[in-house]
């Protein structure tokens, strides 16, 4: 169960790097929403989002119980990130839930 929940994780955080990816090369919809140093400064807040989840992914694959601590940041700043980016994020926010639940249920009591 650990390692699926590690994957999901993981692949998550690389679901964050689309919106690095938006901030420094936007289409042409992404130029009307933000200025540029806001897309600029999202677009860091994205990638360290994806490190959040890839390094807690990485704890729990260790047996570290700081996995959860990280975890619960990452999920937080995550569900900030997709209300900002909403409604392109939307799926976001309920993958944050979820993890959270799957936090509730792996963690020990």
């Amino acid at each position: 169960m650990h390692i699926i929940v590690a994957m999901l994780l993981a692949l998550h955080g690389v679901g964050h790097l689309v919106g690095f990816r938006a901030a420094f090369w936007p289409t042409p919809i992404d130029l009307n929403k933000r200025s540029h140093l806001g897309r600029k400064v999202d677009g860091w807040l994205w990638l360290l989002l994806a490190l959040g989840f890839m390094g807690s992914a990485a704890l729990l694959l260790a047996h570290q119980g700081s996995w959860t601590t990280l975890l619960l940041g990452s999920a937080g700043g995550s569900a900030l990130m997709c209300l900002r980016a909403w409604p392109e994020a939307r799926i976001g926010l309920v993958l944050d839930a979820a993890l959270l639940v799957l936090v509730f249920l792996l963690s020990p009591r």
